[in-house]
């Protein structure tokens, strides 16, 4: 999986239940879709797990606008839709450049 499939998917971007409690609850202050689209555009790939089911899925930290650093876990369907499955802040120190 690479990053341009990540982002030719991110403007179908569907949320799980799972994602959107995660991103109403997250302890930090709740995470909007605005703030998510902000993050894969500036984010990268740091894990990935080709062995995730139902879909294959990949680690990704990003920052909004506001600088506010995020990890998604998302999971391109197809070229017309990405499943974003969880959202939350990191809590340990960023890869460097991030």
């Amino acid at each position: 999986m690479d990053y341009a499939e990540i982002w030719r998917c991110a403007a179908n971007c569907r949320f799980t239940d799972h994602a959107r409690k995660e991103m109403e609850e997250e302890p930090f202050g709740r995470i909007h879709v605005e703030e998510v689209l902000q993050a894969i555009e500036t984010g990268e790939i740091i894990e990935q797990y080709p062995d995730d089911t139902p879909y294959s899925s990949c680690l990704i930290l990003g920052h909004t606008r506001s600088g506010r650093p995020l990890h998604l876990v998302c999971a391109p369907v197809s070229e017309e839709e990405t499943i974003d499955r969880r959202h939350h802040l990191p809590t340990g120190p960023t890869p460097m450049g991030a």
